[in-house]
């Protein structure tokens, strides 16, 4: 895997693992529709990420999930869970989140933070703020 360069002003779209669990289960290509509705974003994996999916061992799904997880870059998130999350997806201006958790996705909005999920079981979603096409 390759790490992301850690310019605070990159255009970065963080994959929870939530995000890509269902992207294996449902068949979304999620590179594509990153690049659907936030064009010129990329899609990255925080390193809590990876470690999360790797602790789901062989639950169904989590195979799948951590070798998509291998096809992008990796941003250092420390800690686990929604937190780090959080705090991955706020240190920089320009960051959002896919993820389908309900939780995690109303704390980021109201700390203004863009969502991005899964709709319809096919495609990606929320992108206003990011310029791109669905909502």
């Amino acid at each position: 895997m390759v790490e992301v360069d850690r310019a605070p002003n990159s255009r970065l779209v963080l994959l929870d693992a939530n995000a890509l669990l269902s992207a294996v289960r449902l068949r979304i290509d999620l590179q594509r529709e990153v690049q659907r509705v936030a064009p010129g974003w990329t899609p990255v994996v925080p390193t809590c990420v990876l470690r999360e999916l790797e602790n789901l061992g062989a639950r169904q799904h989590a195979a799948g999930a951590r070798a998509l997880a291998t096809r992008f870059p990796l941003i250092e998130a420390r800690g686990q869970g929604d937190r780090a999350i959080i705090r991955a997806a706020r240190g920089g201006e320009q960051r959002a989140v896919a993820t389908n958790d309900r939780k995690l996705r109303a704390e980021l909005a109201r700390l203004g933070v863009p969502v991005l999920f899964i709709r319809g079981r096919r495609r990606l979603e929320g992108a206003e703020a990011l310029g791109g096409g669905s909502v």
